[in-house]
């Protein structure tokens, strides 16, 4: 009898503690970019003139990273075929890379984006810079558009 009470204790004892360890790590779980995930709609400008049509750019939570991350998508390659990490701070709604690189370049051409955010959770824009340009890093392009999905 003493056993069978032992017993009971020790596996009540183990269920409470694996309970409280499943709340320990939902708690904290990353928070997602909630914010910025989705399909854009946007268009490139250079010193203020446009320089593209409108393409399709799409944002994903980086699930790699146990840092609030995101990867930026340009999925018409109408503009300049690219696929970049950057880091969101969801309190403001801003995001951006000092370095990165391309993620579908054979050369792994560095990509910074100084500027991005997101404007009453529909609009977008961030500034983009490429290593592969004419003279590295040497433009800042405009993005900015609204959000499609």
């Amino acid at each position: 009898m003493k056993l069978k009470k032992i017993v009971i204790l020790f596996v009540t004892a183990a269920f409470l503690l694996s309970c409280q360890h499943s709340e320990k790590e939902v708690s904290e779980a990353p928070e997602t970019a909630i914010n910025a995930v989705g399909e854009w709609n946007v268009s490139a400008y250079l010193n203020d003139s446009q320089i593209s049509k409108p393409f399709t750019l799409i944002i994903l939570n980086d699930i790699s990273s146990k840092a609030d991350s995101i990867i930026l998508k340009d999925i018409s390659k109408d503009f300049w075929d690219f696929q970049v990490k950057a880091a969101i701070d969801n309190t403001k709604d801003v995001f951006e890379t000092k370095m990165s690189n391309c993620e579908v370049s054979d050369f792994n051409i560095g990509i910074k984006i100084p500027n991005g955010k997101i404007i009453n959770s529909d609009s977008i824009y961030l500034e983009i810079q490429f290593e592969d340009d004419v003279t590295p890093y040497g433009n800042t392009y405009t993005l900015k558009g609204h959000r499609v999905k």
